[in-house]
Formats: C-alpha cells, structure tokens, sequence
C-alpha cells in the first residue's frame, strides 16, 4: 500500500495544486470498500453454487 500511494498522489498534485486530502482518503476507502465487497460477493457465490 505504501509503495502504490506515491504514484497515486503524484498526478493529482500536477491536477490539483493543493489537493483535499480527506476527500482523497474516502475516495480510496469507498473503493477499496467495493472491490472488498465485490470479491466477497464473488468468491461466496463461486463456493456457494460449487457446493450445491
């Protein structure tokens, strides 16, 4: 995770001179959040319709 953040922030401070950083933060969550959510999703019905 460490080693992603810095090629995340890089563009941004070239779009935006002082980027909001909270906003950033949630931004990342929210998205970490679905694709959590959505793999789980996933690997629950795949295990679920094999065992049936």
């Amino acid at each position: 995770m460490l080693q992603i953040r810095p090629t995340i922030w890089a563009p941004l401070h070239k779009i935006r001179p002082k980027p909001s950083y909270t906003d950033l933060t949630l931004l990342v969550q929210n998205w970490l959040l679905a694709l959590t959510s959505a793999s789980v999703g996933f690997f629950a019905y795949s295990y679920q319709s094999e065992t049936i």
